[in-house]
């Protein structure tokens, strides 16, 4: 079946018209920006048994029911996680949980990455407070993961010897902003 006469000669003027409009898409310089996408939050919970000593200098115990460790002896007095989340995300702030009642002694969490040569940059920290119980602190972080160049961990100090500063886990909240094409490497 052929179209009409008619029809075919339209067509012509329709491409040279649909040629020479501005694609509706395209932004003009004066528009105004766009909206920024919502931002889905993640978080991820790293309960404080998943820390381990820094070093062989450091004696613990673990809190049956609470998931908290304590220091009890040694010199060393830090726990440390390495953070594996997927390369391109951005955490913009880390939770530290624990329960304090010493009147000396604190808690202290600690957000840092290392550079190609494996030196150590802390980047945020935050300690306990005077609150005696379960406490919180926060650390505002805002940094793209890049396990590549800059592989991140969390760490906590414990100071004191006993069961009264405890180290319970670490919350992170981040979001990503690309999208994963390549296995989220």
């Amino acid at each position: 079946m052929s179209m009409p006469r008619a029809a075919r000669s339209r067509i012509p003027a329709l491409l040279l018209l649909a040629c020479a409009m501005p694609a509706a898409a395209a932004a003009r310089a004066d528009d105004p920006p766009a909206a920024p996408a919502a931002v889905t939050y993640l978080y991820r919970m790293l309960p404080g048994l998943t820390f381990h000593p820094a070093s062989d200098g450091m004696e613990y115990a673990t809190d049956s029911g609470t998931g908290c460790i304590h220091h009890t002896g040694g010199l060393e007095q830090r726990l440390v996680h390495s953070v594996e989340l997927p390369a391109g995300v951005t955490i913009d702030f880390v939770r530290f949980f624990y329960f304090d009642t010493s009147p000396t002694g604190h808690m202290k969490g600690y957000y840092a990455d290392y550079d190609a040569a494996g030196n150590q940059y802390e980047i945020a920290s935050s300690a306990s407070g005077a609150v005696s119980g379960y406490g919180s602190v926060l650390i505002t972080v805002n940094r793209t993961i890049d396990h590549r160049s800059r592989p991140v961990e969390l760490s906590a100090t414990l100071t004191g010897t006993d069961d009264s500063v405890r180290f319970c886990g670490a919350r992170i909240r981040y979001f990503a902003d690309v999208i994963f094409t390549n296995g989220f490497d």
